[in-house]
């Protein structure tokens, strides 16, 4: 006899029924039954179906192998604070900030090093000598690498002029490509 599926009060129960010998059966024997809308699935076939949308999700899914990267914005007064994409950041016109870049490599073996990473303002190519940019960049972006998997760059910058500026940071990496745009507002 096959096992069956009742409904109980806290969720769902398989119910097996028959003699011991029947509870022998190899496993390709046994079947889920879902009478509440008429489906039963052999655990073989309801295997092979999750495994395969899991695999179709890491290989169609560019999430699932992308490098995850962590901003914080340091103030003048050495103050850390967590930055997210897509958020207003605001600064103080003739202060000095720094950008920390936390960059964790996901699929081990990045064939785009961190310096080969590109920061845009106002879609201008932001690098460090560039004076007709409203905020300055002070220096060459520093990486330092913490280990095989885990980069940190810092980026000191000054506020040049007041109003609001896109900052876009852009990896064009043979996996997947890389964009994270924030606005910053210039008080």
């Amino acid at each position: 006899m096959r096992p069956q599926l009742e409904k109980e009060q806290e969720g769902w129960r398989i119910m097996i029924s028959g003699s011991s010998q029947n509870l022998q059966k190899p496993l390709k024997d046994f079947s889920i039954k879902f009478s509440t809308i008429g489906l039963e699935v052999g655990v073989k076939k309801y295997l092979v179906l999750f495994f395969g949308l899991l695999l179709g999700a890491m290989i169609f899914s560019p999430a699932v192998f992308a490098c995850q990267i962590i901003y914080n914005l340091i103030d003048p007064k050495g103050v850390k604070q967590a930055i997210v994409p897509s958020n207003t950041i605001h600064i103080t016109k003739g202060e000095t900030y720094t950008l920390r870049i936390d960059f964790y490599e996901d699929h081990r073996n990045c064939n785009l090093p961190p310096n080969k990473t590109l920061f845009l303002l106002n879609d201008k190519v932001w690098e460090h000598g560039k004076t007709n940019l409203p905020l300055e960049l002070l220096g060459p972006v520093r990486w330092q690498t913490l280990s095989s998997r885990y980069k940190v760059g810092t980026l000191q910058f000054k506020a040049l002029q007041s109003g609001t500026f896109t900052l876009e940071i852009l990896r064009e990496c043979v996996k997947e490509r890389y964009e994270e745009e924030f606005r910053i507002r210039v008080n």
